[in-house]
């Protein structure tokens, strides 16, 4: 297809250089919006997980329902390093349903291990 451009209101063909600088600069738009839909793909993929993270539960052998999103998994991280360094045996925890309940060292080790199993199969898409 030949491109044209206005002279004096007169269409005039482009020249070969100039149509294909045109021609360039579309390829490279188009590369450009491919790119953009990829990362917009991509985006909207991970807030998906994110979501999928952020209700997230788990419940252990005792029957016990901990919250299971990136916080609590942290917060858990946190009550097994507590229990390990003053050599407990138990912490007050609240549960997915608010309950407070004592929760053993064992039992929060557990927790802890679903969770991430939980979290990598949704990351791995799994």
């Amino acid at each position: 297809m030949a491109l044209t451009k206005m002279v004096n209101g007169i269409p005039v063909p482009l020249t070969t250089s100039e149509q294909s600088e045109i021609e360039a600069e579309w390829a490279e738009n188009d590369i450009k919006a491919q790119e953009q839909a990829v990362l917009d793909a991509e985006t909207k993929a991970k807030q998906s997980k994110l979501a999928a993270i952020d209700t997230l539960k788990v419940t252990t052998a005792a029957g016990n329902e901990f919250d299971a999103n990136t916080a609590s998994r942290a917060a858990v991280e946190a009550a097994i390093t507590y229990l390990e360094i003053n050599t407990a045996t138990e912490y007050e925890w609240k549960l997915a349903d608010n309950t407070k309940v004592m929760i053993s060292l064992a039992e929060f080790k557990e927790a802890f291990s679903l969770m991430c199993e939980k979290q990598s199969a949704i990351w791995l898409g799994e």
